[in-house]
């Protein structure tokens, strides 16, 4: 790679300016891009076994259920320039896609995914999944009164 860099220095070296440009606009370096370092997994040497990643537990939460939520991306960045409902707007978290969070089941060890509970959860509305797409057997519609009882 370095050689045929080389090599066309040179050659450009002897060449007017306008063989130049044109020479400069044909020129395309391969581009090399690397997988964000999240997507991949490694493994113990002596266990075999996937280490977990530690930016995954610090940047998303795992539901009860399976589902795993996060903030919006960049919203701890340039926090002087934003009004207060941008801020808050931030702040907000996001339900994970399907193929996120598959990605992140297979990075996070399974001491990870077993349920914690704590006093006073912040996320304990969001630990019971309620699927309200589908509506109980034999009815038309979900009625008030069961949507009461599915939140109990």
């Amino acid at each position: 790679m370095l050689r045929t860099i080389f090599n066309f220095v040179s050659q450009v070296c002897r060449m007017n300016p306008q063989a130049l440009q044109l020479r400069l606009e044909s020129l395309t370096l391969p581009v090399i891009q690397k997988r964000p370092m999240h997507m991949q997994i490694y493994y113990d040497r002596n266990t075999s076994r996937p280490h977990t990643c530690r930016d995954s537990v610090k940047r998303f939460f795992r539901l009860r259920w399976g589902g795993w939520i996060r903030t919006k991306a960049g919203g701890k960045r340039k926090l002087w320039r934003k009004p207060w409902y941008m801020r808050w707007y931030n702040r907000q978290h996001i339900m994970c896609t399907d193929a996120e969070s598959r990605m992140l089941e297979r990075l996070i060890a399974a001491k990870y995914k077993r349920a914690r509970y704590f006093i006073d959860d912040i996320y304990d509305p969001y630990h019971k999944r309620h699927n309200y797409d589908v509506c109980p057997e034999g009815q038309r519609r979900i009625s008030r009164s069961y949507i009461k009882m599915m939140y109990q």
